[in-house]
């Protein structure tokens, strides 16, 4: 006899469930919050599809978890999108410290405003994701049972919810990449920007000295005897501009 599953609440797991006219054997594996999952089972087992039904062999030979036990996990936004925008801070960051950057930039406050704002919503993001994939799992149970008792009305009630939820999938997939990504074009142009700063400053020093150059060359040929001139400036020519190179280069 199969071992008595509980809830959180302590309500025990039930062995069927309705759906639409029919009842139907109820998945006996677990969600990430504890409860039963609330799809049916595939048939001839005790398990829906995403928990692993027909999988029993591979869980012997220890090529998969035993998905009556393991938690599942929804990657869409935990994993891809929240590393994403983690990056995009180090990249922030480093850009401070790596370049003569004020923190009165505009566009890296609105850069900086995103990510923390991003940051601090992680845990209502991931609970939605978590809430879109029980919603995925309700659809699919509901698609099997279909093909045991077609209902009309049914069908159509379950063909907008899935379309509903792949939908709601796709908005919070692309929803962190989209931010992330124009977070590294602004960082990406502001870098650039600095950087153009930079070598316009240093060009600028370079034509001051020369100009410099030139008048320091001009009073030593008004003071210095020929000879010495000459003296001079080849010192100066080898020692000095021969160390110059312009900026970039």
């Amino acid at each position: 006899m199969p071992e008595i599953k509980y809830n959180p609440d302590g309500t025990p797991f039930v062995e069927t469930m309705r759906l639409g006219h029919a009842e139907v054997q109820r998945c006996q594996a677990k969600k990430r919050d504890g409860y039963q999952c609330g799809q049916p089972a595939a048939k001839g087992t005790r398990v829906c599809k995403m928990h692993g039904a027909g999988t029993r062999k591979r869980v012997e030979r220890g090529e998969r978890k035993d998905p009556l036990t393991v938690n599942t996990v929804f990657g869409v936004y935990a994993k891809s999108g929240k590393t994403r925008i983690s990056e995009i801070r180090e990249e922030l960051e480093r850009l401070y410290q790596q370049q003569d950057i004020e923190n009165t930039d505009p566009d890296l406050i609105v850069v900086r405003a995103v990510l923390k704002m991003l940051l601090e919503q992680e845990d209502r993001v991931a609970q939605a994701a978590l809430t879109l994939e029980d919603a995925s799992k309700l659809v699919e149970g509901q698609l099997e049972a279909l093909r045991l008792s077609p209902d009309l009305e049914t069908i159509a009630v379950v063909a907008k919810a899935a379309r509903d939820v792949s939908q709601a999938y796709g908005l919070l997939e692309n929803y962190s990449r989209i931010v992330s990504d124009h977070a590294y074009r602004v960082i990406k142009a502001v870098e650039s920007r600095a950087t153009t700063r930079a070598k316009t400053a240093e060009a600028k020093a370079l034509e001051k000295f020369l100009e410099l150059s030139a008048l320091l060359s001009s009073i030593l040929r008004e003071t210095l005897e020929p000879e010495q001139y000459e003296i001079v400036y080849a010192r100066f020519k080898n020692e000095v501009m021969a160390q110059l190179q312009p900026p970039g280069g």
